[in-house]
């Protein structure tokens, strides 16, 4: 969204300190969780070196409501997987069997870790989905990111890909009409958008309003 800068000096001043100094913070954060990537220390102990605490209680707004991140962090991963922690198939060879919590989840897709897209946090039901992949039920639930870039089972175009075309077809059907499978798709594009949204930071809304009247900006 955007601003209009007010007239005083003093207010144009603050604004431009909270358009700079609210996105450096965050980079901040992000610089130092990438920094623990290089720690030749366990995974455990990289993780006690930032203070996911202090990450998961910055406010911010999504949906009109000011709320911390990591809630924003649980109710994101509700969505996408039906849990509100990672756990089980999420957890990869370096989590060392350890649950992790959701905000760090939602640290590894802002900062554009590897982890975030190689955890199998998209949880998909519908068999027909799962036939766009080469998969059955028997196969499990639960894909990651680079799962659904790899080419589908119908030809070499990214399994993505189709369930975007598929999904835009589906929108033009009324909600009515749609089918099983058609429903599933639309489902499946929500998860995925919101983990692509959070990921390039276009949402929640990360800067506050500098005066009564104005909006939070992404």
């Amino acid at each position: 969204m955007s601003h209009t800068l007010p007239d005083e000096p003093a207010g144009r001043n603050a604004l431009l300190r909270i358009d700079v100094l609210i996105p450096l913070a965050v980079a901040l954060l992000v610089l130092a969780y990438l920094l623990m990537g290089v720690q030749r220390a366990a995974k455990t102990a990289e993780l006690a070196r930032f203070d996911f605490d202090a990450f998961g209680k910055i406010a911010v707004s999504e949906d009109g409501r000011v709320k911390p991140l990591d809630t924003v962090a649980r109710n994101a991963l509700l969505l996408v997987s039906q849990k509100q922690s990672l756990k089980d198939d999420m957890l990869l060879p370096g989590d060392n069997g350890v649950e992790r919590d959701a905000v760090v989840w939602l640290a590894e897709l802002i900062a554009g870790r590897p982890e975030a897209f190689e955890r199998k946090v998209i949880r998909i039901d519908d068999p027909d989905v799962l036939g766009l992949m080469g998969k059955t039920p028997e196969d499990g639930k639960f894909y990651s990111l680079n799962d659904l870039n790899r080419p589908a089972k119908t030809g070499d175009t990214p399994v993505f890909a189709e369930i975007d075309r598929l999904s835009r077809e589906a929108q033009g059907v009324r909600d009515d009409q749609r089918s099983r499978f058609q429903e599933h798709v639309l489902g499946l594009r929500s998860q995925i958008g919101t983990m692509m949204a959070l990921q390039s930071m276009a949402r929640p809304y990360v800067i506050p309003p500098v005066e009564k009247g104005q909006d939070w900006a992404p």
